[in-house]
């Protein structure tokens, strides 16, 4: 999270008091594997959870928080979705919009 609160504010000095401190939900995403799915679902918009690291926030469309991630995707236009890299929040996020194909 100490990499987006940079990414959000860079003029500001964030500080991370455990250096290896690592998130083992976004340790999930294969950066490689991505950019496969990438080119194959070239057709969807990706969307990203915000405790992705950055290399994975470039590569998506759109990065939400738990609390927002409902009315950002009620908003996107394509019926064609690959969210990641939470499960449990993609379940919700699915069950919510049964036309969108996620």
């Amino acid at each position: 999270m100490a990499e987006s609160a940079k990414i959000l504010s860079p003029e500001k000095e964030v500080l991370l008091p455990v250096l290896d401190a690592a998130c083992p939900l976004a340790d999930t995403v294969d950066i490689e594997k991505l950019k496969e799915f990438k080119k194959r679902y070239y057709d969807y918009t990706f969307v990203c959870y915000i405790n992705t690291n950055a290399e994975v926030k470039s590569l998506c469309d759109v990065v939400v928080t738990s609390s927002n991630a409902e009315k950002v995707i009620s908003k996107i236009q394509n019926d064609k979705i690959v969210f990641l890299p939470d499960k449990n929040l993609g379940e919700y996020i699915k069950s919510k919009f049964p036309n969108k194909n996620l």
